[in-house]
């Protein structure tokens, strides 16, 4: 559920902001959708950043049971 809505709240955000780009150009819609448009490249960045600090461990996690793999022939867990 907190990864749909880490990927669709900014969809939606920079749909929107699209929109109304596009619906009255040269109006006070104009800036509402630019702003829309920056907030959902912001929250979009700071998804992708999270999700990047959090691959680390998982990182560490297989690189260990690769090791222990190689040494036993099995894979921990199993």
């Amino acid at each position: 559920m907190r990864r749909a809505s880490a990927i669709g709240i900014p969809s939606v955000c920079g749909l929107a902001g699209f929109i109304l780009l596009t619906a009255h150009p040269g109006s006070a819609t104009t800036i509402v959708g630019v702003i829309l448009m920056c907030a959902a490249l912001v929250a979009a960045s700071v998804a992708i950043v999270r999700l990047v600090f959090r691959s680390g461990p998982d990182r560490e996690r297989e690189m260990h049971a690769r090791e222990v793999f190689e040494q036993t022939g099995r894979w921990p867990g199993e």
